[in-house]
Parts: C-alpha cells; sequence; structure tokens
C-alpha cells in the first residue's frame, strides 16, 4: 500500500501503525510457509531414516544414536507443525486442559531446543491440574514465556516451570 495514501486516510501516528501491522502479516506468512517445508522435509528425512533402522541392529551404540536423531526429527516436526498453526487465523477453541501435561510437552520441546548449557526444570502436582483454555493459546504463551526467559539467560542457567493446583471462587 502507498505510504502517502496510508497517511492520507489515516493520519501519520495510524500510518506506522499499519505498516507494523502489514510487516507482522508478512511475518506471519513467512512462518508458515518455512514451518510447512520443514514438516514436508523432516517428513521425507523420517522416511528415508526408517530404511536404515534395520542395518543398525547389529549395534547398539550406533542404534542409540540413530533414535536420538529421529527423536530430534520428532521435535522439529512438531516445532513445523506449531509454526504453521500459530501463523493460520483462527477462533478461540476453550475446552478442559491438563496444565501439568502441557506444560511437560511443552517442555520437552524446548528443552531439546535449548543449548548444551541451559537446564530445564519442571515441577508438576502427580494429579491433573484441569483448566478451562484454548490448548493452542495455551501453548503459545508457554512457549513463549519459555524463548524469552532462555533469551535471558547468556550461557549457562536454568528455565523452570510450574504448575500449582488452586481453586477459584466465584468463578
Amino acid at each position: 500500500m502507498n505510504r502517502h495514501a496510508l497517511e492520507t486516510v489515516t493520519g501519520p501516528q495510524s500510518t506506522e501503525e499499519m505498516l507494523q501491522l502489514q510487516r507482522l502479516s508478512m511475518l506471519g506468512k513467512l512462518a508458515c510457509g518455512i514451518g510447512h517445508d520443514m514438516a514436508n522435509l523432516t517428513m521425507l528425512l523420517g522416511f528415508r531414516l526408517a530404511k536404515i533402522e534395520p542395518a543398525l541392529a547389529h549395534d547398539p551404540d550406533a542404534l542409540k544414536l540413530f533414535k536420538e536423531v529421529v527423536q530430534t526429527i520428532g521435535t522439529l516436526q512438531e516445532l513445523s507443525r506449531r509454526m504453521v498453526h500459530l501463523s493460520h487465523e483462527r477462533r478461540s477453541q476453550p475446552c478442559v486442559v491438563d496444565a501439568t501435561a502441557a506444560v511437560r510437552s511443552i517442555l520437552a520441546l524446548f528443552s531439546g531446543a535449548c543449548g548444551k548449557g541451559i537446564r530445564t526444570m519442571v515441577s508438576c502436582p502427580a494429579v491433573p491440574a484441569n483448566v478451562r483454555c484454548d490448548p493452542v493459546l495455551l501453548e503459545q504463551v508457554l512457549l513463549n514465556l519459555l524463548l524469552n526467559a532462555r533469551e535471558a539467560i547468556p550461557d549457562r542457567g536454568h528455565v523452570s516451570a510450574k504448575v500449582s493446583l488452586c481453586t477459584l471462587s466465584g468463578v
């Protein structure tokens, strides 16, 4: 959109806001495209690796390493799925979600993306911590918080997440 036309219609301050929104929209579309391509490539890689596994049956060390690679590919596939999902506009779909399971799942995904100097820890109750929310939005919020925490750590440290049970009255 022409910048001068935007300023005429919306005013100079709103023009900057509109341009920022356009940049964010383009970034979302780019993330979706990258996520889609990553998902396709990791799926292809997984198919090719499946053909190698039988040849490693005689070498336990190689088989262990192979399984770690397959697990890493699974993590990459999950990240790709979330990138694609994140960039699509969607309506909130609240339901009952076990916050404990959500935190453990995100932390497992997150810990695979951390450097060797960053440890992750989780403290959760032994029973489900059910909350009513949109599970996708919960995952996005948790992942964003964890990524922000990781960015605040220079080289070494730990990131921890904790789920606690509480009861809200009057809700």
